[in-house]
């Protein structure tokens, strides 16, 4: 089965950081493959989680990229919060071709300067996490672990991955996206502004993921 997780890809994961539950869901998925469900193993271009509207889903499918989405909007079982959730969209991961993308337009309310007041989230080792009593807090600590999950088995999977987030969000600071930004393969940051792609104000934006890496 393509999604097999081999011995090697394995121990990369555990030398990165990852916690053994993520090989056991990795498996887990694995081993519910049906011989029908081989046939679509790995037949995705882009996997677009987070994704709103799905307008980037949209124009990728429009020039002939085979795509999916994932966002709480279609329903409780897209909720990466949950189990059944986050099972969800590792397997979208999971199905990403070879150099396949991994499209993240990680929710932003809690990571950006205008909640700051009340996140008290500061760009410092110890303020990065924030008020874990205020919900959105919480909520976004646990979204950015997983997050970090998810990117480094895109990478592991030699699949690139991309996060977009407002220029004042201080997300990859957070020491989840950090670690992988640093530590799990070459990686990229681009600044640029959301207007010049037809949003309806400038919104400068920050872009950051992965360069190839092979395994």
């Amino acid at each position: 089965m393509a999604f097999g997780l081999t011995k090697r890809k394995a121990a990369l994961l555990l030398f990165h950081g990852a916690p053994v539950l993520l090989l056991h869901c990795w498996d887990y998925i694995s081993q519910q493959l049906t011989v029908a469900d081989s046939e679509w193993s790995r037949d995705l271009d882009v996997f677009e989680l987070f994704s709103g509207h799905g307008e980037l889903g949209r124009q990728c499918r429009d020039a002939g990229f085979d795509v999916r989405t994932s966002d709480i909007t279609k329903g409780k079982l897209h909720d990466i919060m949950t189990p059944e959730g986050f099972m969800l969209v590792l397997k979208g991961v999971l199905r990403l071709r070879y150099n396949g993308q991994l499209w993240l337009g990680v929710p932003c309310n809690s990571w950006v300067f205008m909640s700051s007041s009340t996140t008290k989230r500061t760009s410092s080792n110890h303020g990065i996490m924030g008020d874990e009593g205020v919900e959105s807090v919480a909520s976004g600590n646990i979204i950015a672990a997983r997050v970090a999950l998810l990117c480094m088995v895109a990478v592991i999977r030699n699949c690139y991955w991309c996060a977009e987030q407002p220029s004042s969000s201080c997300l990859k600071e957070c020491p989840y996206i950090s670690h992988v930004l640093t530590s799990v393969g070459p990686n990229f940051m681009k600044r640029t502004w959301m207007g010049a792609y037809g949003h309806w104000a400038a919104k400068p934006s920050q872009l950051w993921g992965s360069w190839w890496l092979g395994c």
